[in-house]
């Protein structure tokens, strides 16, 4: 067994305020990435971890993915204990004494039963504040994606839990926050589009992660969405000078045909108008879907306001799991 014992919780870097000088994404799909990247999934040690669990499995199958488990032991609330436990990486067989060796081995056990078959994924526990330990894990590991749970906040005015948020805000890779109703590859997506030159990438990371074709219908519906106001090319989005120029039929045709959507895998496009947020949940709404997917693009002051607040709304609504691909650029 191997076990690597880092400082202690050491702020001089912040994952947060240091994501833009990470690496963007190059413009290829996110299964490319993964076969051979990581994988982290964040565990709490509720029942509601099955899913993010299950669902790392399944991608490790599918990409060969190397994954690994992060527990963060919530202290941002408390009086500040001393010293701090040391965080602890559990590999392997067990063996020896560490602070938080009983929690690895609870933790091990628990994936097993998850994944029905044992397990050997390293385990990193660590006591700090969820995101900040999280962004910081994901980023030494050099994550490519970060699979979480997502929790719904329901109707009150403050949020209970920004975890999910603050991390798909602050991390370079990309994160798959699952809802408690998906323990598997989705069936049915929905994908927010703008045209513009990321929407490619962003809808074939959709086909990543769908369910294999069988007897059941597997569906991406493309929904590009035009706000209050802004008709046929109008607005300042990425894509805005692409549907002026072909028309969104047009510009839809375009983007299937360069999605090759394998066969068996039913691909619809779909033009609402409204707010961006309540058109894409009223789409997954309609279509059933398990999964929405939507792109990340926080460096533009325009786009943060339009698109940021999508990316939050749905988080924060948290019935639907969500995929979301951070910033990419061309290849």
């Amino acid at each position: 067994m191997r076990i690597d014992a880092q400082s202690a919780i050491d702020t001089t870097t912040d994952p947060i305020s240091d994501a833009a000088t990470r690496p963007l994404f190059i413009g290829a799909s996110l299964g490319t990435y993964l076969r051979g990247g990581r994988i982290v999934v964040a565990v709490t040690g509720e029942a509601d971890d099955a899913g993010p669990v299950r669902v790392a499995e399944t991608l490790h199958r599918r990409f060969g993915s190397a994954v690994s488990a992060v527990e963060v032991i919530d202290i941002s609330d408390r009086p500040l204990l001393t010293p701090i436990p040391e965080p602890f990486t559990l590999a392997g067989n067990p063996a020896g004494n560490a602070t938080y060796l009983q929690a690895a081995l609870r933790c091990r056990t628990q994936l097993a039963q998850w994944i029905g078959a044992p397990n050997e994924w390293p385990i990193h526990i660590v006591a700090g504040a969820p995101a900040y330990e999280l962004l910081r894990y994901a980023d030494a590991q050099g994550a490519v994606l970060v699979v979480m749970g997502l929790r719904r906040h329901g109707t009150d005015c403050v949020p209970r839990d920004e975890t999910t948020l603050r991390v798909a805000r602050g991390t370079r890779a990309a994160v798959l926050a699952v809802a408690p109703t998906l323990r598997t590859f989705p069936r049915r997506a929905v994908v927010g589009v703008d045209f513009g030159p990321t929407s490619l990438g962003i809808a074939r990371a959709a086909l990543d992660v769908l369910g294999a074709p069988t007897s059941d219908p597997v569906v991406l519906r493309l929904v590009h969405v035009e706000p209050p106001g802004v008709t046929g090319g109008q607005g300042d989005h990425p894509g805005a000078a692409l549907i002026s120029r072909l028309g969104v039929k047009a510009a839809f045709d375009q983007l299937v045909t360069a999605l090759s959507a394998p066969p068996g895998i039913r691909v619809e496009s779909v033009v609402r108008h409204g707010d961006p947020a309540a058109e894409l949940l009223a789409c997954a709404d309609e279509s059933r879907a398990d999964l929405v997917v939507v792109g990340s693009l926080r460096h533009d002051p325009v786009e943060c306001r339009i698109l940021g607040s999508v990316t939050t709304e749905i988080i924060r609504d948290g019935r639907h799991s969500i995929l979301v691909i951070p910033p990419m650029q061309p290849t």
